[in-house]
């Protein structure tokens, strides 16, 4: 008995971990949905350029 209420408990924090990254997914993903249109619509109005966007992130690629 002692063991099936082990495999429970496990069962049950991998749930939780699973929620945990499933949540942080749709919060990464609509993050990025986020800054992907704040980029086009400032794009859009003429503020930034592609050419600006490019040498940004060549520039956060070196940083990071």
């Amino acid at each position: 008995m002692i063991v099936n209420e082990e495999i429970t408990l496990i069962k049950k924090e991998f749930s939780k971990i699973y929620d945990s990254f499933d949540t942080k997914n749709k919060q990464q993903d609509e993050a990025l949905l986020l800054l992907v249109s704040l980029i086009e619509v400032l794009k859009g109005k003429g503020i930034i350029t592609q050419q600006e966007i490019d040498n940004k992130q060549e520039e956060l690629k070196r940083k990071f």
